[in-house]
């Protein structure tokens, strides 16, 4: 290939086919501008975010609906735990001996004043025993002590003046209109005696 023969441009389709060189196989191709599709990526982030809202929101109203159902439990419990002490007070009143005595008395039993007793091993009786009549009923319940002598005081009576009411009623005059009527109640007693 001479200087002077210029080189034609041969549509490659129809160039004949000759060895390529490394020459010709690096070529600049100008970049192509192509913008992925940006749809799948906004479409992908909203079904995330609003799964996540959903879930948050399905997980809260689940959890305020477990705190409810405890809430309810402790109260049973709490109400089944008062009803428990209740019926264990009331089984205690019944189990002591002195309602059982008052039952018995109120059926018309009453304590034998000599008991006999039976062995059950040989059948023997001991004992003198006799037949109770209503006279032998004993007491259950023991009337209340008395109050001795010595703790009973005598009452205590106080003459106030018309002066002293008067003093009573202008100190007692802030604290109300109940106070107000004892004193002049108290004044007018001091005048009678």
């Amino acid at each position: 290939m001479s200087a002077a023969s210029p080189q034609r441009a041969v549509p490659r389709g129809l160039a004949p086919k000759a060895p390529i060189s490394v020459r010709d196989r690096l070529a600049l191709v100008p970049a192509r501008r192509t913008s992925a599709s940006r749809t799948p990526f906004v479409v992908f982030m909203a079904v995330l975010l609003v799964g996540g809202v959903v879930g948050l929101l399905a997980f809260n109203t689940q959890m305020q609906q477990r705190a409810f159902a405890a809430s309810k439990l402790q109260h049973r419990a709490t109400a089944l735990a008062a009803e428990q002490q209740g019926l264990r007070m009331q089984l205690q009143r019944l189990d002591n001996p002195q309602h059982l005595a008052a039952a018995a008395t109120r059926l018309g039993m009453v304590v034998p004043a000599n008991p006999a007793f039976v062995s059950l091993v040989t059948g023997k009786v001991t004992g003198d025993p006799e037949m109770s009549t209503i006279g032998d009923r004993m007491r259950i319940r023991q009337p209340a002590a008395r109050k001795p002598a010595g703790l009973e005081l005598p009452a205590k009576i106080v003459h106030v003046s018309a002066a002293q009411a008067a003093q009573r009623q202008k100190k007692s005059a802030g604290h109300g209109a109940a106070s107000t009527t004892e004193a002049r109640r108290a004044g007018k007693k001091g005048r009678t005696d």
